[in-house]
């Protein structure tokens, strides 16, 4: 038996780490999903600052409202959309997790303030807003 057990350590290792590979990089041949696969990227990066109680920028992520209070809604800071579906270079969202607002007239810190976004969670929300930001 004991023998086994750091093989048997090894082989759940490694289906974890693939797991959480799947989970932070979804599949490309899968439809991405706003609920599975964006809110909780906002959940985890944006959420503390963008809430209901004083939101950042005028911006609630409260998971109820995410979805509308970015979808073809105008940002507050410059004349674009936070998200434009299809068009991640047109969507400030994307501009601003990417650190790029400020070639575009944006202003402000790159988001989430005090990190970067992981760059997979990055492609993932541009999938996103190129698969046309659906609601699903």
């Amino acid at each position: 038996m004991r023998a086994r057990a750091p093989l048997l350590g090894a082989v759940l290792g490694i289906g974890l780490t693939s797991t959480m590979l799947m989970a932070a990089n979804p599949p490309a041949s899968r439809p991405l999903s706003f609920q599975r696969d964006v809110l909780p990227i906002l959940q985890t990066n944006c959420a503390v600052c963008h809430q209901n109680l004083g939101p950042m920028g005028g911006l609630t992520l409260e998971p109820d409202e995410a979805y509308e209070n970015l979808v073809d809604m105008p940002s507050m800071e410059i004349e674009m959309q936070r998200v434009e579906p299809g068009d991640p270079e047109r969507s400030y969202l994307i501009r601003k997790v990417e650190g790029t607002h400020a070639g575009v007239g944006g202003k402000g810190l790159t988001m989430p303030i005090g990190g970067v976004l992981a760059p997979a969670d990055v492609q993932t929300l541009r999938r996103w807003v190129s698969e046309g930001a659906k609601n699903n």
